[in-house]
């Protein structure tokens, strides 16, 4: 195993399929006034986002977010794996809201990503064996 630096842009499924959507308006306006292809390079950014939006949205585990390779097995967590609001919610049996005070008053840890609050899968599984 080899650890890598990522760069990147986190986007939601929503916010992929909206940028994607505008994308290939963009296309057809240029296409339909100025009688202009675009590039390859924003064909093919408009393809892998529309497919990365439709699979998220499909996913049934789209509260994760691994900064290693996808596990197949989702009881074995890494280190390297974060679960956002809604998943930590989820999984400690709490509102959202509750999730985001927990990381306010330092009680989980938490990083802010792309906008979002994301929180380690391991911290908030063993918070709820905790609880529980």
């Amino acid at each position: 195993m080899t650890i890598e630096k990522v760069s990147g842009v986190l986007l939601d499924a929503s916010d992929a399929d909206y940028l994607a959507r505008a994308m290939k308006l963009l296309a057809a306006l240029l296409e339909a006034k100025q009688g202009s292809r675009p590039s390859p390079r924003l064909v093919d950014l408009e393809r892998r986002l529309s497919r990365a939006s439709s699979d998220a949205t499909r996913s049934t585990t789209s509260g994760y977010v691994s900064g290693a390779k996808d596990s197949a097995d989702r009881d074995a967590l890494s280190a390297y794996e974060f679960v956002d609001t809604e998943r930590a919610a989820n999984i400690l049996g709490c509102t959202p809201g509750n999730v985001r005070d927990l990381a306010r008053r330092g009680r989980l840890p938490a990083v802010r990503s792309g906008g979002r609050w994301l929180y380690p899968a391991a911290a908030v599984v063993a918070r709820a064996e905790r609880q529980g």
